[in-house]
C-alpha cells in the first residue's frame, strides 16, 4: 500500500508540473501575443499621427493661400473702388470748372481773383492744380471783423462752439456755458437765442432746410430738434444713447449724422431722433466733428495717423487722409463752394484749407485757438473763439 501511495503521489506531482508547465507556456503565448499586438497598435498610432501631421499641414497652408487670395481680392476690391470714385472726382470737378469758365465769360465772379478766362482753361488742361480753387483765401492771413464779447447778455457770448451760417448769412451759435443758441445777423447783431432750459452744455449746430435746428449737447448726452424758425422744442434723442456727442450734421434726406465721441463712432438718426445706424467703430478714436459733401461722409478724429476719414452712406471706409502737424485733440471741418475742406485745429492755433484729396493749399495761422468753422457766400471764414466770433 505504501507504493501505491508514493506511486499516486508521484503521478499527481508530474501533473501539476505538467500543468504548471502549461500555464507557464500559455503565459508566455499571451504575453507575446500582447507585446505584439501593442507594438501594431503603436505603429497604427504613429501612422495616424503622421497622416494627421500631414493633413494639419496641408490644411494649414491652404488656408493661408486662401488668405492670401481674400487678402488680394479686397485690396482690388479698394483699389478699383478708389479708382472709380476718383474718376467721378475728376469728371465732377470738369464739371465744375466749365460752369467757372461760363460765369467768367458771360458774369465776372469777383471771387475768382483772375483777369480773364485763361487761368481756367489751364487749369483744365492740368488736373490736380489747385492754385485758382485756393485764390479766394490767399489774402486772408487776420482777422478783418470779431463779433461778441464774454458773458451772458444778449450779444455775449461765453465759450462758443459750433457755428452754422444759413441761407441769409445768419449765424446760429452753440453757446456752451450760457446753455443756448445765439443767433447773430452777418455783422454780429443779436437777433434772437433759444433752447434755454432744455439745453445743458450745446456743443454743436445744424439746420435742415429752412425748418429745423438740430443741436448736440455734450454734457446731457443728447441731440435736440428745434424748430429754426421759432426755436420751438421738438424732440430729442433717447436718454442714453450718445457719451459726448459733439458736432454733427443734417443729410438732404433729414438724417442727422452725429460725432459720438467717447463711444468711437458716428451715429446716424432719423430726422425723428431715432438711432438707425453705426458708422466707424472698427476705425475712429475720438471723433470730434462730422460734415458731408455730396454723398460722402467726413468725419474729423483725434487720430495719430490721419485726422479726416471718407465713408460712403453705407458705412463703407473710403480712405483716410490729412494729419496735422500739431493738435489733433480739437478739431472742426467745414466745405467750400470748390469742394474744399477747411479745418480748425484749435491746439495747433490754425486754419488750414485742403483740397478733396487732402493737400494742403493753404494754412492761416490763429492766435486765438479756432473752435467751431463755417464759410459765407464771400468766402469770409468765420470761427469761434472761447469769447466770441472771428471773421477771416
Amino acid at each position: 500500500m505504501a507504493n501505491n501511495f508514493i506511486l499516486q503521489n508521484d503521478i499527481k506531482l508530474n501533473r501539476f508540473a505538467e500543468v504548471e508547465q502549461l500555464i507557464k507556456s500559455t503565459s508566455e503565448e499571451i504575453i507575446l501575443s500582447v507585446t505584439e499586438r501593442r507594438d501594431q497598435l503603436l505603429v497604427q498610432l504613429t501612422e495616424l499621427k503622421l497622416e494627421y501631421i500631414w493633413e494639419e499641414e496641408t490644411r494649414m497652408k491652404q488656408l493661408g493661400e486662401l488668405e492670401k487670395i481674400v487678402k488680394n481680392l479686397k485690396s482690388a476690391s479698394i483699389q478699383q473702388n478708389e479708382i472709380l470714385q476718383f474718376q467721378e472726382d475728376q469728371l465732377y470737378r470738369t464739371q465744375l470748372e466749365i460752369q467757372k469758365i461760363q460765369q467768367a465769360i458771360h458774369i465776372p465772379y469777383p471771387t475768382l481773383f483772375i483777369d480773364d478766362v485763361q487761368p481756367l482753361l489751364q487749369q483744365l488742361k492740368i488736373f490736380g492744380s489747385l492754385k485758382d480753387l485756393a485764390a479766394p483765401y490767399k489774402h486772408k492771413f487776420k482777422p478783418v471783423n470779431r463779433f461778441g464779447k464774454l458773458g451772458s447778455d444778449k450779444g455775449m457770448l461765453n465759450f462758443p462752439r459750433g457755428i452754422v451760417l444759413d441761407d441769409e448769412q445768419r449765424m446760429y451759435i452753440a453757446d456752451l456755458n450760457n446753455s443756448n443758441v445765439r443767433v447773430l445777423s452777418s455783422n454780429g447783431k443779436f437777433i434772437e437765442d433759444f433752447g434755454k432750459g432744455r439745453l445743458q452744455r450745446p456743443h454743436s449746430v445744424a439746420i435742415f432746410q429752412k425748418k429745423w435746428l438740430f443741436v448736440s449737447d455734450m454734457h446731457a448726452n443728447t441731440v435736440v430738434k428745434f424748430a429754426q424758425r421759432n426755436g420751438k422744442y421738438i424732440c430729442k434723442s433717447a436718454s442714453g444713447e450718445f457719451n459726448y456727442p459733439s458736432g454733427l450734421t443734417v443729410d438732404t434726406d433729414g438724417s442727422v449724422l452725429v460725432a459720438d465721441s467717447y463711444n468711437n463712432r458716428v451715429a446716424v438718426l432719423d430726422s425723428d431722433l431715432k438711432l438707425v445706424q453705426d458708422i466707424g467703430r472698427d476705425r475712429l478714436i475720438y471723433p470730434r466733428d462730422v460734415k458731408m459733401n455730396e454723398n460722402k461722409i467726413f468725419v474729423a478724429d483725434n487720430n495719430r495717423l490721419n485726422n479726416v476719414h471718407v465713408y460712403c452712406k453705407s458705412g463703407q471706409l473710403l480712405h483716410s487722409m490729412i494729419k496735422l502737424e500739431n493738435g489733433t485733440v480739437d478739431i472742426y471741418i467745414c466745405f467750400d463752394f470748390y469742394k474744399n475742406i477747411l479745418i480748425s485745429d484749435c491746439i495747433g492755433q490754425s486754419i488750414q484749407i485742403f483740397s478733396e484729396e487732402g493737400q494742403l493749399i493753404h494754412r492761416i495761422e490763429c492766435k486765438d485757438n479756432p473752435i467751431g468753422i463755417d464759410v459765407n457766400n464771400s468766402f469770409d471764414i468765420v470761427s469761434t473763439r472761447f469769447d466770441g466770433v472771428f471773421v477771416y
